[in-house]
């Protein structure tokens, strides 16, 4: 390979990326390259409505991540490399996509921030262990890789979810406090949901030969890994 120096991964996220637009989706796709951190200006306009402590807190732990990407990047004596993967699915798992049937039964049907316009990029497991693999075999030291296969709506996740438990397309509208509960992880989990995390992963594809073949994540979370779980449907 002609580097020197072992291999460091990080896996960081797209919510170095997150958006808050009330509900709506924003414009922008993000590409590998792009100068983090975003500014307080840029994720949480005050068009967003987003309650300060909100911010606070995104903006906090977002810096610190991008300041850990930056270290792994130009770290000395390996060869630094930065996967930031989409909303990982398939095989029952992932962060969000348990919350929002989670949500859905606490609701009796698929719900969202505002219009659910919301968008982010998924990928699913298979599709991503292989881009680890082609990082790690061919990216050069200091490459940030997007895994990053095709984007979804949150108002299109929240019907899958709802018909899912047996509810219909119908969807409920919340406010971003609705979204939110007591406990951290619950509250990490509704900032998450609430975020656009819109990213390009057409240099990572280009540089390293990457094709992702899945992009089925409704008909996964309605009729695959996902609703295979009795837990996850109503009585």
């Amino acid at each position: 390979m002609g580097n020197k120096g072992k291999t460091l991964i990080l896996t960081s996220g797209t919510a170095v990326f997150g958006v808050f637009n009330g509900g709506d989706a924003t414009d922008v796709v993000y590409r590998e390259d792009t100068e983090l951190p975003l500014a307080e200006s840029v994720f949480a306009p005050a068009s967003a409505q987003v309650h300060p402590l909100v911010v606070e807190g995104l903006g906090g732990s977002m810096a610190a991540r991008v300041e850990t990407e930056k270290l792994v990047l130009a770290a000395p004596g390996v060869r630094g490399i930065v996967v930031r993967p989409g909303l990982v699915y398939g095989y029952g798992g992932s962060y969000d996509l348990p919350a929002l049937v989670k949500l859905a039964r606490d609701n009796a049907r698929g719900a969202h921030w505002g219009a659910g316009a919301t968008v982010q990029g998924y990928v699913h497991l298979d599709d991503l262990a292989e881009l680890f693999c082609l990082a790690v075999e061919n990216a050069p030291p200091g490459t940030v890789v997007h895994g990053v296969s095709g984007e979804v709506s949150q108002r299109e996740l929240a019907a899958a979810a709802g018909r899912m438990i047996g509810a219909g397309d119908r969807t409920d509208s919340f406010t971003m406090d609705r979204m939110f509960g007591p406990d951290d992880a619950r509250v990490a989990t509704g900032i998450s949901l609430c975020l656009n995390k819109r990213l390009s992963s057409e240099r990572t594809r280009k540089l390293l030969g990457w094709s992702p073949t899945r992009h089925d994540i409704l008909e996964d979370l309605e009729f695959g890994s996902y609703a295979s779980d009795p837990t996850v449907h109503t009585e």
